[in-house]
């Protein structure tokens, strides 16, 4: 059975190891995110902290992380060549990253509609998420589970090339 649930501080060696091999498919494939050292362990820490960090996993292992925070987020205060869908209140996905053990098995799209709910249940229907413009696979998954191309937004945090696509989504109330 696949689920959601939240990290603990025990899971922070998986959740890393996950990470790491998230940024080394991102590296053999010439994308640039993720490459300068941001995100790191004391982010995930902080994110474990703030109970934001999610795993989908299934009986026996972690499938996949993402941490899920609650708007305003700053790096979307300004947007580019667009504008969002909305000015209403919104989580961001972050950090979204599967085991490259299930990488091509199709999680993705179950894993974004487990975050959905949990952001739904807050009473929450916006959700904001960026990838790198070269992050083709990622910008499938992200259109496929129904967000919406936005505009230019950049991550301050990560100097080595800090734009990103952005996207929204307005989640349909049941």
């Amino acid at each position: 059975m696949l689920q959601l649930r939240l990290a603990t501080l025990n899971d922070l060696p998986a959740v890393m190891e996950i990470f790491d091999q998230a940024r080394l498919f991102l590296k053999q494939n010439s994308i640039p995110q993720w490459q300068d050292g941001t995100p790191n362990k004391n982010t995930f820490f902080e994110d474990i902290k703030q109970e934001d960090l999610f795993l989908f996993v299934n009986e026996t292992e972690i499938l996949g992380i993402a941490a899920l925070k609650l708007g305003p987020d700053p790096f979307y205060d300004v947007i580019k060549q667009g504008e969002w869908l909305s000015d209403a209140q919104y989580y961001t996905i972050h950090r979204f990253a599967m085991s490259s053990k299930y990488r091509g098995e199709h999680l993705s799209e179950p894993f974004f509609k487990e975050l959905f709910e949990i952001i739904v249940k807050r009473g929450i229907y916006h959700v904001r998420i960026d990838t790198h413009p070269q992050n083709a696979g990622m910008q499938h998954v992200i259109s496929k589970v129904g967000f919406q191309y936005c505009g230019i937004v950049e991550v301050k945090q990560e100097q080595s090339d800090p734009i990103r696509k952005a996207y929204e989504l307005k989640i349909k109330q049941e």
